[in-house]
């Protein structure tokens, strides 16, 4: 057998193949020449299947939290109601769908004194029911059920842990937060300017508490605040505010262009993109979650409001909403005709981004009609187009001016469904949850009997809140 060569061309989406003699000529085998090429699909990174399994698993370990604390309850509550947890468990099925023991009339409360629509009278949202199962000064003994609601939605938004071990004073203070990031540009940024004084950190609080904060007037304040004038300092002011920031002049970095995802915004974006954006960046996504920590730190500040509990605060933006809706209803009556008030409030199609399309729901006939929900920006741009149109007799009434100036800043008719629980820190959650585990001893003693595993109740419901991977 002679000698011969062998090339390879091997590329992402190719292959490239020939054989040779010693002195480069193409052989020949059967009368062809022996060289040839395959194309393929050029392979796919893997960080947008990582973020899928990510998600997947969030998912079944808040599920597994709630299996937990369902068989925590599930030997008191049968004693009362023994499909609680299969009307449940059975809630967002369509009728035919459910378990025989769950097609009952009302989801929840069945009981011929106490039903669903008592439930909802007397707490509006889950937030108004764990404010009033964690009163120090609760006057009579709460259902049992209730409990397990209030402690359900704890344990399955518990927040998120990026300041694990610290207590809710030294959340408040951000300065810890300054220092991680100017740590890390001095690191590895030498070049960079960019500087969070510590000693700002307290006039910062105060503007964003009291501040008209929103995306333009943030961004203002803190490019002022640490002197941040340069291109790059503005990019880290925006991005902090919540705007659209562009990691190519955040960084100085023109190759970060190329990026899949090379702009973002912590305001528009979910969980899961973050996580997607961070996968892009190797080490420079440790200074991407100093910055979002910083913007999350910012919203639940302005959510919080100076209340001590999530649940107040949530309250407070239920109510909120209630006025905001009443006050708009009452100023399109007063200069609009009937369908155009029917507009705003009754009509739904796909394209139409009113309140109904707002709020999930509409009712037609004394019945409700789920709706699919548009966002809050698009309800916005409709509340202000149709509002434009009667410019010219409502310009001077105070009403038109503060709902336009509520718009500008987003905090117009809040929607507790808008309240991105991942902006909470856990402690705030568990700050609710150990109340409510206080009161929930007090009214049903058993729940702090020692098991023969050593734990109470109570103690295994705190561990399974704090339990994390």
């Amino acid at each position: 057998m002679r000698n011969y060569f062998i090339g390879i061309d091997a590329g992402t989406d190719s292959c490239g193949i020939a054989a040779t003699d010693t002195e480069y000529n193409l052989l020949r085998f059967k009368g062809k020449d022996m060289w040839g090429m395959s194309l393929f699909d050029e392979a796919s990174p893997c960080d947008k299947r990582r973020t899928f399994r990510g998600v997947r698993r969030r998912i079944k370990r808040r599920q597994q939290r709630i299996d937990l604390l369902q068989d925590i309850f599930s030997e008191k509550i049968s004693e009362t109601d023994n499909g609680f947890f299969i009307r449940l468990n059975n809630s967002s099925l369509l009728i035919d769908d459910k378990a025989d023991a769950a097609k009952q009339k009302y989801t929840l409360f069945n009981d011929e004194n106490f039903t669903d629509i008592k439930k909802y009278k007397k707490y509006p949202t889950i937030y108004h029911l764990r404010f009033a199962l964690m009163n120090e000064n609760k006057a009579e003994k709460s259902d049992i059920r209730l409990y397990y609601l209030a402690l359900h939605h704890i344990i399955k938004y518990r927040g998120h842990f990026l300041f694990e071990g610290q207590t809710i004073e030294q959340i408040r203070n951000v300065k810890p937060v300054f220092k991680a990031i100017n740590d890390f540009l001095s690191d590895n940024y030498e070049d960079c300017s960019v500087i969070f004084a510590e000693d700002k950190a307290d006039e910062l609080y105060d503007a964003v508490l009291n501040l008209d904060w929103s995306i333009k007037t943030g961004s203002k304040f803190i490019e002022t605040l640490f002197g941040l004038s340069d291109k790059q300092g503005k990019e880290f002011a925006k991005a902090i505010a919540g705007g659209k920031f562009d990691t190519a002049v955040l960084f100085s970095n023109e190759e970060y262009k190329e990026k899949e995802i090379s702009k973002y915004s912590f305001k528009n974006g979910t969980q899961e993109s973050f996580e997607q954006f961070l996968s892009e960046y190797g080490d420079d996504a440790q200074l991407l979650q100093y910055l979002k920590s910083l913007y999350d730190w910012s919203i639940f500040i302005r959510m919080l409001k100076g209340k001590d509990s999530i649940s107040e605060a949530m309250i407070a933006q239920y109510e909120k909403h209630h006025r905001d809706l009443r006050r708009l209803k009452d100023l399109v009556k007063k200069y609009m005709t009937q369908q155009e008030y029917d507009r705003f409030f009754r009509e739904t199609n796909e394209k139409l981004k009113n309140y109904c399309a707002y709020s999930g729901i509409n009712k037609i006939n004394g019945q409700k009609q789920y709706v699919k929900r548009c966002s809050k920006e698009e309800f916005y741009a409709f509340i202000k187009s149709e509002l434009n149109k009667y410019t010219n007799i409502m310009q001077d009434d105070d009403e038109y001016e503060r709902i336009l100036g509520e718009i500008e800043k987003g905090e117009y008719m809040p929607r507790i469904l808008d309240a991105d629980n991942g902006v909470f820190p856990y402690q705030l959650n568990e700050y609710e949850l150990i109340k409510i585990c206080n009161n929930l001893v007090k009214d049903y003693p058993e729940f702090a009997d020692i098991k023969e595993d050593g734990f109470s109740a109570v103690e295994k419901i705190k561990k399974i809140f704090r339990f994390r991977i």
